[in-house]
């Protein structure tokens, strides 16, 4: 009920499961995914947003990363295109960006990095089958978003051998990373943190 409360105030709600109600809903299209893994040809491009105004106010509802708990907050949409921008240039994403949402519960940054990914053209991949070992050598990716503690267990676990991807970028999220792991994740995992 609360959940409902909160929807029916949004201006956009982008779900990847269908949303009832008048407010406007973006599906991220299951094509997308089966297109990635098949290697099918691309599937057709996500419906483009009603062109609005830079100082267009709209509200803006989404889960903290820490807590858990609903954020909500008023911004422009020139203010949001220009944070869209800031994280396009800081993690590096473009249209042959391959990112990999591997946590099973979603963040905003989770949703931000797969938009951006997905309006610059790149693949947005999700797999929780496997392990995340053999998740990351089948797909390759270029991006991945762990928790500090997540990124520890990983590297606990990762056997001696295992082949480091000299061009992904780790991002972390919830917490600073301690200078050991950041180095252990550069030597043992990545190319970037």
């Amino acid at each position: 009920e609360r959940c409902h409360a909160l929807l029916a105030e949004a201006d956009l709600v982008l779900s990847d499961v269908p949303v009832a109600g008048p407010w406007r809903s973006a599906l991220i299209p299951p094509d997308w995914i089966v297109a990635i893994i098949d290697g099918a040809p691309a599937a057709p491009p996500m419906p483009a947003a009603r062109p609005a105004e830079a100082e267009q106010e709209m509200l803006m509802i989404r889960s903290s990363g820490t807590t858990g708990r609903q954020k909500r907050f008023v911004i422009t949409r020139g203010m949001q295109e220009a944070r869209l921008a800031q994280r396009i240039a800081a993690y590096g994403i473009g249209s042959d960006s391959r990112f990999l949402a591997t946590m099973h519960f979603n963040v905003h940054t989770i949703h931000s990095v797969s938009l951006l990914t997905l309006r610059l053209g790149g693949a947005v991949m999700r797999d929780l089958r496997a392990s995340l070992q053999v998740v990351l050598q089948v797909t390759q990716p270029t991006h991945l978003i762990l928790l500090p503690h997540q990124l520890t267990l990983l590297l606990e676990e990762l056997p001696a051998e295992y082949p480091r991807l000299p061009d992904m970028t780790l991002i972390t999220i919830g917490a600073r990373l301690p200078p050991a792991v950041r180095a252990a994740a550069q030597a043992r995992l990545c190319g970037r943190v």
